[in-house]
């Protein structure tokens, strides 16, 4: 996390199953799922006492994806980027530089 207001934190979760053959066989692929938050310090309002906590103030919507075994790395890389390069629109979007 940075030292910055609010203490941001990007966070990958990523999940990733090996598809094989029939009897435990030969890998056929992969299936993979994972979510790309922003979680920041928060403060409930309604309960000013509590303090704060972490809370997602941005998100990606999940992704799934199937890939073969040869490239599945880099397959998987792309697509966590796509995800990545609308965080850095959203930011840059919400925190123009002058």
């Amino acid at each position: 996390m940075l030292a910055e207001p609010g203490y941001p934190g990007l966070q990958l979760t990523l999940v990733v199953i090996e598809a094989k053959g029939t009897g435990g066989g030969i890998s056929l692929g992969y299936s993979y799922s994972f979510t790309l938050n922003l979680l920041q310090n928060v403060f409930l309002i309604r309960h000013p006492k509590i303090g704060h906590t972490l809370g997602v103030t941005w998100e990606a919507a999940v992704s799934l994806g199937v890939t073969g075994k040869d490239g599945a790395t880099q397959a998987i890389l792309d697509h966590v980027g796509l995800k990545a390069d609308l965080f850095i629109n959203a930011f840059l979007a919400a925190n123009p530089r002058n």
